[in-house]
């Protein structure tokens, strides 16, 4: 195994475990609180994940067309390309709902938080898909 492929499923790998997590953990006992409260706590989540996520992905993808170009299979370039697909899918679709919702606010319906969660789990769905 050449260490782009190591590198690649690596990334891959702590990409799904974070979506687990943060689909199966977090998000849950966030919308079990009141509303003001899983807003105050959703925005700095949301931007922590991001800044794990997005790197992650953008390494597996690099890696995964990496470990393609050394001769490694057209799986890998493919699969690299399916995880690196998450960054402008996260930037045209997921960033839309924080930068509409006003984190500070109390009067911002509890449907903000709840629509964000399937589009999120579309994307940590295909990611872990990948892995």
């Amino acid at each position: 195994m050449h260490l782009a492929e190591f590198l690649a499923l690596m990334c891959a790998g702590l990409f799904a475990g974070a979506a687990v997590y943060i689909n199966l953990a977090e998000h849950p006992a966030r919308m079990g609180r009141d509303t003001r409260v899983a807003l105050e706590v959703w925005g700095p989540s949301y931007a922590r994940a991001t800044r794990m996520q997005a790197p992650l992905a953008l390494v597996a993808l690099a890696c995964g067309a990496v470990a393609w170009w050394l001769g490694a299979g057209v799986s890998w370039l493919v699969a690299g390309l399916l995880i690196g697909a998450v960054v402008p899918f996260t930037l045209a679709v997921m960033m839309v709902v924080p930068a509409e919702t006003p984190v500070a606010s109390p009067r911002v319906p509890a449907a903000l938080l709840i629509v964000a969660k399937p589009v999120s789990e579309e994307t940590h769905v295909a990611a872990f898909v990948r892995f």
